[in-house]
């Protein structure tokens, strides 16, 4: 996400008035010199913004959400503030053209609800990746699935579990491939005490049951203590590992 803000950073400079690409602000579709200066301006935003947000890369998965979202928000909304400022010096120093309200033709309308259909796709896309989601633990006979949103599910037979743990805090860890937001926690993760270890957990989760199977570490939890407690009492039970 980082590099496409610096590509398109580096690109915002050399676009012309458009209704299809750009800082599509009505201060700067009304006047060609407040367009150019905005991209000038946003381009280079866009392209540190986007050297920023990939130095996040450095921080723990869970932090990294932290970062992005904020450096996002304000790539979006700062190029539009300064066209405004941009707008106001103009009228102020008696420059630049009226402004009129372009989305009143039929192409400004088109444009204008297209632009935002889009952003509220965006936006529900952003909600449901970010703040959605749930895990889920099925038991069958001779196995349980650990099932989450946004991953592939998993399935462990009961005879190759060697040990059953629960753990009351925050297991540490670095993703190396997978997902996270602000909710789940999903795939391969690294820390020092395991190693490589695949993990299905809520980001806050208090608690987290760990189980092992030869060089194989599964670390994951249900949406709360209590819920958690009661999936490991039902593996201890499945297993027979709880004597």
């Amino acid at each position: 996400l980082g590099l496409m803000f610096v590509l398109i950073g580096n690109y915002l400079p050399k676009t012309t008035k458009n209704w299809s690409l750009g800082i599509k602000v009505i201060w700067a579709l009304n006047d060609e010199e407040n367009w150019n200066a905005t991209h000038r301006f946003a381009g280079k935003l866009w392209f540190f913004g986007g050297l920023a947000m990939m130095l996040g890369i450095f921080l723990p998965g869970e932090y990294s959400i932290f970062v992005m979202l904020p450096i996002t928000l304000i790539l979006a909304i700062i190029p539009a503030f300064y066209s405004y400022l941009y707008y106001k010096k103009q009228t102020k120093e008696g420059r630049g053209y009226a402004l009129e309200n372009p989305y009143k033709t039929s192409k400004g309308k088109k444009a204008y609800n297209t632009s935002m259909i889009a952003l509220v796709l965006i936006l529900a896309g952003v909600v449901t990746i970010l703040f959605i989601g749930d895990i889920n633990c099925v038991f069958h006979d001779e196995s349980f699935t650990v099932e989450a949103s946004f991953h592939d599910d998993l399935t462990v037979e009961y005879d190759v579990i060697d040990s059953i743990e629960i753990r009351y805090e925050s297991i540490p860890g670095t993703r190396e491939w997978g997902f996270g937001s602000a909710k789940l926690l999903l795939g391969t993760f690294h820390n020092e005490e395991f190693g490589m270890y695949t993990r299905y957990t809520y980001t806050n989760s208090d608690a987290a049951i760990i189980v092992i199977s030869g060089d194989k570490i599964l670390v994951f939890s249900g949406d709360n203590v209590e819920e958690t407690e009661a999936i490991y009492e039902m593996l201890l039970t499945k297993t027979g590992l709880g004597g």
